[in-house]
């Protein structure tokens, strides 16, 4: 027992792991995996489905805005268990549904969790018992969504092939049911609480002059930050970063069949996109721990930058396989990077506070990605047009972190 007691942070690890497999994993499988079942057995348009997950990302976005400042009240532990129970009453609320309304409201339901249940929840608690190989933490758990997907769509997609998609939703609601009352049990706010300090403080004590104490400093409160333009000039570079990724990969699938290629060979390559992200984030943790989340950021940008012409330029399986693989490797942007760089950018005394409004953005990028781009496809019967704008305000993000890494250049 003491050994566990000394190591607890690992075991607070594995649980946040856990957490965003089972709710990242319901959240990434609940448009592709569901939308023909459901929309057919209800007798509503595939269009009216993707409605409600527009209006669940919208949800999503306030729930993540403020989820900082209700973190810093209620903490992790209860508002996480609050969001998981929510998400397995909506999922249950969802198995049991026969009106197109229900359906809308308990996928918006979904939403409101997120803000708890998401990265935001995640980087707050991995940053409160983790000040050493806290990137590498969080790539680690980050890589949770990615792999949790690919086993809920194992699972649920059983589940609808036994009985109906009733059947998964319900799976669904009992697990994260389940993974609340996991997480009640075993996490707590702060390692204080059970007579610890977070990992690495005591290597900060004695070695005030490191570069790891010193890319822990105070920085400013959030009032501070408000009136400061980097602050502003971050949430553009986070909401463009996401933008232009969002742009290709949430459309990857489709356009990869107007490359000639089959719907088995085009989903196979969208898993192996999914599967090397899990791993590229884990990458992206620990490169932060050792060059910087500053440089990682600019180099996710730049495998953006090479995926996206790849992918333009792609013919045939080989190379839109290799264009995939390249495009992935960017991917840690929109989730690994963006904690981590707001701590190098502005410390960690206003984090609870920034936190969420900056992975807010990232559903803000979501909201609007998709259909910008099938709007395109629609306008000219090729994803190309938005493709290129993916490229061209990649380039722009380029730009602007530049900008604000130079602005702020004396903080880390």
């Amino acid at each position: 027992m003491r050994f566990l007691k000394k190591h607890y942070h690992w075991i607070v690890a594995v649980v946040v792991f856990l957490m965003l497999a089972i709710d990242g994993g319901t959240i990434n499988t609940l448009p592709g995996l569901h939308v023909v079942p459901v929309s057919e057995d209800m007798d509503i348009s595939r269009a009216q489905f993707s409605l409600a997950i527009s209006l669940k990302n919208l949800v999503a976005f306030t729930s993540t805005l403020l989820s900082g400042v209700l973190m810093v009240k209620f903490g992790f532990r209860t508002m996480a268990t609050v969001g998981l129970f929510m998400s397995a009453g909506a999922y249950f609320f969802l198995s049991r549904t026969n009106s197109y309304l229900g359906l809308a409201l308990g996928i918006c339901a979904i939403g409101l969790s997120a803000g708890f249940c998401s990265m935001s929840g995640a980087n707050r608690i991995i940053s409160i018992w983790f000040h050493k190989h806290r990137g590498a933490v969080l790539g680690f758990v980050s890589a949770a969504t990615g792999l949790g997907g690919s086993v809920m769509t194992v699972l649920q997609s059983a589940a609808i092939e036994r009985d109906s998609w009733r059947a998964s939703f319900l799976l669904a609601a009992i697990l994260l049911a389940t993974m609340a009352v996991v997480l009640f049990l075993l996490v707590r706010n702060h390692p204080q609480k059970l007579g610890l300090l977070p990992l690495g403080d005591g290597e900060i004590i004695e070695h005030k002059e490191s570069k790891h104490h010193q890319q822990l400093f105070e920085g400013k409160s959030m009032q501070e930050l408000l009136k400061t333009f980097p602050f502003y000039l971050m949430i553009l570079c986070v909401f463009l970063g996401c933008l232009c990724v969002y742009l290709v990969s949430q459309v990857v699938l489709p356009y990869l069949q107007t490359r000639n290629l089959s719907f088995s060979q085009a989903s196979g390559l969208y898993s192996i996109l999914l599967l090397v992200m899990s791993g590229t984030k884990f990458l992206a943790g620990v490169l932060c721990d050792s060059i910087g989340a500053k440089k990682v950021t600019l180099l996710c940008l730049g495998f953006n930058l090479l995926g996206i012409l790849a992918l333009l330029f792609a013919r045939g399986y080989v190379a839109c396989l290799a264009a995939v693989l390249v495009f992935s490797i960017g991917l840690p942007i929109v989730t690994v990077t963006i904690p981590l760089l707001g701590v190098s950018v502005f410390g960690y005394k206003a984090q609870a506070e920034y936190s969420g409004v900056f992975l807010s953005m990232t559903y803000a990028a979501t909201i609007i990605a998709a259909p910008i781009s099938n709007a395109v496809f629609d306008a000219v019967g090729s994803y190309v047009p938005a493709f290129w704008g993916a490229f061209g305000i990649t380039v722009l993000a380029v730009i602007l972190h530049l900008l604000l890494f130079r602005l702020v250049k004396d903080n880390a």
